[in-house]
């Protein structure tokens, strides 16, 4: 209670999320990106969301569509690219 006692519902909401569907036990390291995952880190202000960022909802779309039973090296660039498509579709979209 003493990280989380401050934020809002929506912030704290959020980052459960994140926890739950990335299915991390733990996010311990600064993200190099905007993201929730940042929260309770000890990030620059820059990095730090108080909500779900395009960012995060990118690598939690890239992760569902990655095929969970390839070696771990096509699993991250899987969803690496799968990322980066996504984020250049918002892009264009905006």
């Amino acid at each position: 209670m003493t990280k989380v006692g401050e934020w809002e519902i929506g912030t704290i909401a959020d980052y459960i999320s994140m926890l739950a569907f990335a299915r991390a036990k733990t996010i311990d390291k600064c993200q190099r990106v905007p993201s929730i995952a940042n929260a309770l880190v000890d990030c620059s202000d820059g990095v730090r969301a108080k909500a779900l960022t395009a960012f995060d909802v990118a690598y939690l779309k890239a992760l569902y569509v990655t095929a969970g039973d390839a070696p771990r090296r096509l699993q991250e660039s899987g969803i690496s690219r799968a990322m980066l498509a996504i984020l250049e579709k918002q892009i264009a979209e905006k």
